[in-house]
């Protein structure tokens, strides 16, 4: 799902309610781009759904309650380096913002640092230089960090067995998928779900 909105009408709202003025850090952060984690897209999807058919000022309340998630998440990463400053006149056709797009939609492939380099028209060690410059992080470990959010994702959306949610994302084997997930995450994938929905039915008592 994809919600746009214009950088003038935020402005705007921001000059009328001195309140809505943390959302321009994010508006700031956003040009690095912003992965959240698994728990606040968890919270925002719904916010993002609704808004497809509300109308009126339920629409205006359902943005700003998914404006407000997003700007106090505490658990926020971004993907790009303070040096990277995205061509707003042609973004979407910049080498970088190729790459990341296409590592985003093809998490499920086998992707290796060369074949990304003949992808960028690039030679393996400028590609891994080029890569880290914007990104601030060496290619695999960024791969890996989007895989293990979009198995967060699926953890917590599904009951997909865990050893197809590894393949699903991308990782050849389980026990490299468990020490990843481990490391980003400091409880295996099986515990991660548990803890997850463990929560989800403590707020519902509440």
């Amino acid at each position: 799902m994809v919600l746009q909105f214009s950088h003038k009408s935020m402005l705007g709202g921001m000059e009328a309610f001195p309140e809505l003025g943390q959302i321009e850090r994010l508006l700031a952060d956003a040009q690095r781009g912003i992965l959240f984690s698994a728990a606040t897209s968890a919270k925002a999807e719904p916010l993002m759904r609704d808004l497809l058919h509300v109308k009126g000022f339920q629409r205006v309340h359902k943005f700003l309650s998914l404006l407000e998630i997003l700007t106090t998440a505490s658990d926020s990463t971004l993907l790009a380096s303070p040096s990277f400053r995205p061509d707003t006149q042609d973004y979407q056709s910049s080498t970088i913002n190729q790459v990341l797009s296409y590592l985003a939609d093809h998490l499920d492939e086998q992707l290796s640092e060369s074949d990304m380099a003949r992808y960028a028209g690039m030679e393996p060690s400028a590609f891994s230089r080029f890569f880290r410059r914007h990104t601030d992080v060496p290619f695999i470990q960024y791969l890996n960090r989007l895989r293990i959010n979009k198995a967060c994702e699926m953890l917590i959306s599904s009951d997909t067995p865990v050893t197809d949610i590894c393949y699903a994302c991308g990782f050849n084997n389980v026990s490299n998928f468990n020490r990843q997930f481990l490391t980003q995450k400091n409880m295996p994938p099986s515990r991660f779900r548990r803890y997850y929905r463990l929560n989800e039915d403590c707020e519902a008592a509440a």
